[in-house]
């Protein structure tokens, strides 16, 4: 239909992810909630902020098999892309 998925998004939204820091420190994601809202739709060849995702997510220990805080190196960095969103 000439425009981006549910997919598409999500993978985007995925591929932002520190995962190469996670798998060295042994480091899991576990995703609660996931809300996409879409403001425009994003059509072939179109750049920009299109859709919001808000993620609810629990850092895991893949050793223990149990939550545990986010490292403050990756909570800093998120610090800093935390924008504003209006629905």
């Amino acid at each position: 239909m000439g425009h981006m998925n549910v997919m598409g998004y999500v993978g985007k939204f995925d591929e932002a992810t520190t995962a190469a820091y996670l798998r060295e420190h042994k480091l899991g994601m576990a995703a609660v909630q996931q809300n996409v809202t879409y403001q425009r739709e994003l059509l072939a060849g179109d750049t920009g902020d299109r859709a919001i995702c808000v993620f609810t997510g629990v850092s895991m220990d893949l050793q223990t098999r149990k939550s545990c805080p986010l490292p403050a190196v990756l909570v800093g960095g998120a610090r800093k892309l935390i924008r504003p969103y209006d629905i």
